[in-house]
């Protein structure tokens, strides 16, 4: 009877026992050949995806680098109980590799969405820095504009207050000016037209920062926004009362980082401000303020007199 029972316990475990399991049981007792046990857990752990899905070599190994730290940690954790670490390894695969699919789609979906954001904006700062000539329109003055504006035989304004204020309005709109433009405003305003360049290339280099920032809060609005639909399938496909409980949290704080973002998102102002225009033209930064509101009113008047009359 003793004997029989000897047998089939022998049967069984050489059932459940494997060759990677003898090697860990080995290394367990002895501390010794544990490059055997990885050669042959990583041959398993590639093998595995290709054998079953028939994946790709690259794809393999871009997985088997995704699971390595999870394989050290199931070697070094494993306790011999009945259940061989054949076994084990490729149930833990099995799950892995939805873990793997979800992160990589996610991923996926993070950098085409950062990548159409950012090549939108950059299309839109370049069309911004340097404006097409082609349909950039010129600035145009009516006689009468000439006669209010008070520009003289030279092509320039007379009063040096409002020469001032146009060249404020000039340095806010640094973005959207091409060549031409900064060459008349130049001849308007009585400036140095390669000093008045370079004021407006400044500028344009300290708005690179704020375009950085909006790719920052761009980059955190599309995470958080693929997140919550990954949240809100998982919330579809739970049945477990507590489990939706937690998602729905997940979910509203997922809202509140969205709407931060936005706000950051929002905040950020391309043009250059009224600060900066005011230290590079050394001035107050209230004449600033009130210069620009000024000039926006004159050329808003000038521009209903020229609709009213066509």
């Amino acid at each position: 009877m003793y004997f029989r029972h000897t047998i089939c316990y022998s049967i069984f475990m050489k059932k459940e026992t494997d060759y990677i399991t003898n090697l860990i049981l080995e290394w367990q007792k002895t501390g010794k050949g544990f490059s055997d046990i990885m050669k042959e857990a990583s041959l398993e752990v590639m093998d595995y995806p290709a054998r079953r899905f028939h994946w790709e070599h690259d794809v393999c190994v871009d997985f088997y680098l995704f699971f390595y730290p999870r394989l050290l940690k199931l070697i070094k954790n494993f306790r011999y109980k009945g259940l061989s670490f054949q076994c084990l390894l490729r149930n833990t695969l099995a799950w892995q590799i939805k873990t793997y699919h979800r992160k990589k789609s996610c991923a996926d979906k993070i950098n085409q969405c950062v990548r159409y954001n950012c090549i939108m904006d950059a299309e839109a700062s370049s069309a911004a820095a340097e404006p097409d000539k082609k349909t950039s329109e010129p600035l145009k003055l009516t006689a009468e504009s000439e006669r209010l504006l008070g520009i003289n035989g030279a092509g320039e304004i007379r009063s040096a207050k409002l020469k001032r204020q146009l060249k404020m309005l000039a340095l806010k709109n640094a973005n959207y000016l091409d060549d031409a433009h900064i060459e008349t405003l130049s001849v308007l305003t009585g400036s140095d037209s390669e000093r008045f360049y370079e004021t407006i290339m400044k500028l344009r280099e300290q708005g690179e920062f704020r375009r950085e920032r909006l790719d920052v809060f761009r980059t955190r609005i599309n995470k958080a926004y693929i997140k919550l639909c990954q949240l809100q399938q998982e919330y579809t496909d739970c049945v477990n009362g507590t489990e939706r409980n937690s998602l729905i949290n997940r979910q509203a704080e997922l809202k509140k980082r969205i709407g931060r973002a936005h706000s950051g998102k929002n905040r950020v102002q391309m043009s250059p401000t009224n600060s900066e225009i005011a230290e590079i033209m050394g001035l107050p930064k209230g004449s600033v303020d009130s210069g620009l509101y000024s000039v926006k009113r004159l050329l808003k008047s000038l521009d209903a007199q020229d609709d009213g009359a066509d």
